[in-house]
């Protein structure tokens, strides 16, 4: 009780200064005049229902002394004429370095996309940020020479063609995974190296080779679903951010004014949410190139195109794209999403502007409330809770009392 009631006193003593933090008042007119010209009242039309997908994913760890073990998994949950079908990939291992965060986030990414590539439905909603898929595993940035010191290393230790081989494999397992139900063992790039699993240490050059795998499948997914002048079958959608995409302007005209200080926390969907009069319309969309000559790990930098086949590769299944952001409201009173939508390069914003709409027509026709249900669905189907990861230790015989928590009465464990 002690510890509860010294910060009971804290937070009494720091009320004035939070609120002061978090006071805009000063610079609402600047914040709603912004928001104004960047916001598009629309009202969506219900369309057609179409066969849709949503998707999402999750990884649980539990932390062991020497190790620990981690069970990932990707979902898909199909709605096609009151018919649901299920696409699941998914992966139980064990890890021993120490950057496992890192490494089990990548596995339940590319299990993710393996169920995204299993579904046949004519729309895709994929739950959360396409912009998070694209970062390189932190280690790999971590080394001193960067991915180009890793891909070097994997050229001398396995040859180039690796990457090549990789690719076709992933093309050939694509037509095989098509409407399965279930993928048991959804990495093309452990068995290319010569190993049976991910864990328990994987070297840099499997996490490079398994980045390249989660980029090529993603590049598969889009090359499906996009034409040539248009995107009709893939968007993510997400129900928190914290991007500054479209106040970045605002928030350097803040910094030469020293006014920055007093609104340091400013995102775009904060605003949105607040200067919209909770009606129903979207951003002004912009878009981004996804091979970026940016410093930001959010793109597919452009220095990768120069890395020999795998530069080859990637610039054949991303150079032509965009990334289109906008935030959309479908009804009054509803909640405020941000959508990206995987566009062709050199759209009109005419044509932009159209397929946001024709986006918000489909996500309005299946919501309720202003959302999604099926993102809804999927985000709790997928998640691994304590239970399971109990019931999977239990099968795999390993006694807890080896975590080093038993004295507290819990394991140490991370839900992503």
């Amino acid at each position: 009780m002690a510890v509860k009631n010294f910060l009971l006193e804290i937070a009494a003593k720091n009320r004035e200064k939070i609120f002061k933090y978090l006071d805009t008042s000063e610079l609402r007119e600047k914040l709603e005049k912004h928001v104004k010209e960047k916001w598009r009242k629309y009202t969506p039309n219900a369309t057609e229902p179409v066969p849709i997908a949503g998707v999402d994913g999750s990884v649980n760890t539990v932390e062991f002394k020497t190790f620990s073990v981690y069970a990932a998994v990707g979902y898909s949950l199909e709605r096609n004429n009151g018919k649901i079908e299920e696409h699941i990939a998914g992966d139980v291992g064990v890890i021993s370095t120490p950057n496992v965060q890192d490494v089990v986030r990548l596995i339940r990414e590319i299990c993710e996309l393996k169920a995204s590539l299993m579904s046949t439905a004519e729309l895709i909603l994929h739950d959360g940020s396409m912009m998070s898929l694209l970062i390189p595993p932190i280690p790999l940035l971590d080394k001193e020479g960067g991915l180009k010191e890793v891909y070097e290393k994997l050229k001398t230790d396995y040859g180039e063609e690796v990457i090549g081989s990789l690719r076709h494999q992933l093309e050939a397992l694509k037509s095989t995974i098509k409407g399965a139900k279930t993928l048991y063992e959804p990495f093309a790039s452990t068995k290319l190296l010569g190993f049976d699993a991910v864990g328990p240490y994987p070297s840099d050059s499997l996490m490079l080779l398994l980045y390249a795998e989660k980029l090529f499948t993603l590049g598969m997914i889009l090359e499906e679903r996009i034409s040539k002048s248009n995107n009709s079958g893939v968007a993510f959608v997400s129900k928190t951010s914290r991007s500054k995409q479209y106040v970045e302007d605002l928030l350097m005209e803040l910094q030469k004014a020293d006014e920055s200080a007093k609104a340091p926390y400013i995102n775009d969907m904060a605003l949105f949410e607040l200067f919209t009069d909770r009606e129903p319309g979207y951003s002004h969309p912009i878009s981004f190139p996804m091979v970026y000559s940016s410093e930001s790990t959010r793109y597919i930098k452009r220095s990768l195109l120069d890395y020999g086949i795998l530069g080859k590769i990637l610039n054949q299944y991303f150079g032509n794209l965009d990334l289109l952001i906008t935030y959309i409201r479908l009804e009054k009173n509803g909640p405020v999403a941000k959508l990206e939508i995987p566009v062709p390069s050199g759209l009109s914003d005419k044509s932009r502007v159209k397929i946001v709409e024709n986006f918000m027509d489909v996500l309005y026709t299946i919501s309720h409330r202003g959302y999604p249900p099926i993102l809804t669905l999927v985000d709790t189907s997928s998640k691994i809770h304590r239970e399971d990861i109990k019931r999977l230790i239990s099968v795999l015989g390993i006694m807890p009392e080896f975590t080093g928590r038993e004295v507290l009465e819990e394991w140490e464990m991370w839900i992503l």
